[in-house]
């Protein structure tokens, strides 16, 4: 962890060294965290250098995202979280039977995982991350039958930055988090992922091909930096 000065504040960020990068780039995450990934030979200092550079929107992308944070909703009863164009309120049961349930416009939880919050999100995100593979195996199917594509496999991934990834043996790979998004920001992650099965790069042709399908996608992708995670 690293440490760079921004208008006078102190803020650590994570360097991370890619093989295949060839330019420098900076993001905030949705937790507020700084990370700078880089072409494997960049030095600290043109890292630092770059940095400077970045201050101001480091700054601004800060500030913005901390009021972010501060909106969450707590998870206690009748929180409301999205479920991509729904908003479920979060009830606390006494049951112990079936684990998490959707009925509705509201989301069932066991009594027992009220008090330990570390517990109830790693309850809350593996009943997401079952949902999106269901939700998103439909979606895959129904678009790569329109988009004349075939993919080999679907994999749900818990990360903090990426929506979702296209390898070259075909697998798709999408964020579990995409159920926090509406429908039509979800369905655009997965045209993006299923046009790099024609074109394994981001030249005009790609997004022509995306466009095809998603003609909205610049405000879609856009959309993306906009919704607030609940947790």
């Amino acid at each position: 962890m690293n440490l760079v000065a921004t208008d006078g504040r102190k803020v650590p960020y994570t360097l991370i060294r890619v093989r295949s990068r060839k330019k420098m780039t900076v993001l905030v995450t949705q937790n507020g965290e700084v990370e700078v990934r880089v072409p494997v030979r960049v030095s600290l200092r043109q890292v630092e250098k770059f940095l400077k550079q970045c201050s101001g929107w480091i700054l601004k992308r800060l500030n913005e995202v901390e009021k972010q944070i501060l909106a969450r909703p707590e998870l206690k009863n009748g929180a409301v979280i999205p479920f991509l164009d729904q908003q479920l309120k979060l009830h606390f049961s006494a049951s112990k039977g079936r684990g998490i349930e959707k009925i509705e416009d509201k989301l069932f939880v066991p009594e027992i995982w009220s008090s330990d919050v570390e517990k109830l999100i790693q309850r809350l995100e593996l009943w997401y991350s079952r949902q999106a593979r269901k939700h998103f195996l439909q979606r895959l199917n129904y678009f790569s039958n329109i988009m004349g594509v075939k993919y080999n496999r679907l994999a749900i991934r818990n990360q903090k930055t990426i929506w979702g990834s296209c390898s070259a043996k075909c697998n798709i790979n999408l964020n579990w988090r995409l159920m926090w998004m509406p429908s039509d920001v979800a369905d655009y992650v997965v045209i993006h992922e299923l046009s790099h099965l024609d074109y394994m790069d981001h030249s005009p042709e790609f997004w022509q091909r995306v466009k095809m399908f998603s003609p909205d996608h610049r405000q879609l992708r856009a959309r993306l930096k906009d919704v607030s995670p609940p947790w």
